[in-house]
């Protein structure tokens, strides 16, 4: 039966507006886990709508749709949704109240659009160049204070009936690198990394984050080798065991040349589950998202994925949908 349900660890992005005859056909083919969506797969609310409709009479098991919606730099909706500045979060004793009253409103909207996951809050601490991939989608530059105002973000979002997620772990705002297009990499002490750049995550996880996602860098106090797209050490060692988080692990896209320098899709879709990770995200390239699928599927019956963790992958995800992802949620 697990074997049916492979496509269940994959959230797939759409190219172009709308839904595509035949990416239509792959995802209700194969029980795809979920949908990603970008500014340019609707225009508008109503649009929107439509499409969260559409997408979640595709298959029998109700679907992730997902969409960066993060209240700051990068939203996907542009029209009439609360953006948090710079100055909003300046004053430390009424930086709380914006961001719980910003994060409920967005996630009460994206509920009515047939949102369930706003990949949101993002809890990196910031870099300093101003050409930085996280510039202006920071909660603030004191662990401290992103711990706080990530753990209000996420009560907010997961109050209003949706699904948050944490990011991008293990913490990339120390890279000067940015992993759309080249493998990032952070070099600095276990202790100083424990005491700053984890503890946003550390906090979001002890109030209960469903998602976290990881990002395509190589943490040196955690894995000197790997990036944590590929790391048994950084997800299951530290992110599940160390810091206790229970929920679902997302990647960022597998189709970011940061991850690519070194592996192909397919073989990072394969190791990526072997590191720990239930969701494989693949955004707008319907090739690779096969070619991935159909690794995954290989590597599962020939035994090069432990099919036991695979099939606990799986469960988990269908409980978790049980419990937060009605039909009707999707479909009314």
């Amino acid at each position: 039966m697990t074997a049916d349900y492979l496509g269940q660890l994959f959230i797939l992005g759409l190219s172009g507006r709308g839904l595509s005859s035949e990416s239509e056909g792959f995802f209700s083919g194969n029980q795809i886990g979920g949908v990603i969506l970008f500014e340019e797969n609707f225009e508008g609310l109503a649009d929107l709508r439509r499409l969260t409709r559409r997408i979640g009479s595709l298959g029998e098991v109700p679907p992730f749709v997902m969409i960066d919606q993060e209240v700051r730099g990068l939203n996907r909706i542009k029209d009439n949704m609360p953006t948090l500045t710079d100055q909003d979060l300046s004053i430390s004793r009424d930086a709380p109240q914006k961001v719980r009253e910003a994060f409920s409103r967005t996630a009460r909207t994206l509920k009515d659009s047939g949102i369930n996951v706003q990949l949101a809050p993002v809890v990196d601490l910031p870099g300093g160049a101003d050409h930085h991939v996280l510039k202006g989608r920071c909660l603030g530059e004191d662990s401290k204070l992103v711990a706080q105002l990530g753990t209000v973000a996420v009560e907010a979002i997961q109050s209003a009936g949706i699904s948050a997620c944490a990011k991008h772990f293990p913490g990339l705002g120390r890279s000067q690198e940015d992993p759309h297009f080249k493998l990032a990499k952070v070099e600095i002490s276990h202790q100083e990394w424990s005491q700053t750049d984890a503890a946003p995550f550390r906090e979001t996880i002890s109030c209960g984050v469903h998602f976290v996602m990881s990002t395509h860098m190589i943490c040196s106090p955690l894995d000197q080798s790997l990036p944590a797209t590929l790391s048994a050490k950084v997800i299951d060692d530290c992110l599940k065991r160390e810091l206790g988080f229970e929920g679902l692990v997302i990647t960022d896209d597998l189709t970011m040349r940061g991850i690519g320098e070194r592996h192909s899709i397919p073989e990072v879709a394969v190791e990526a589950l072997s590191a720990g990770h239930q969701l494989l995200l693949i955004c707008r390239d319907l090739e690779a998202q096969k070619e991935a699928l159909e690794s995954v599927r290989k590597a599962y019956t020939n035994r090069g994925l432990n099919r036991e963790r695979v099939d606990r992958a799986i469960a988990k995800i269908l409980d978790f949908k049980t419990r937060y992802v009605r039909p009707q949620e999707i479909a009314q």
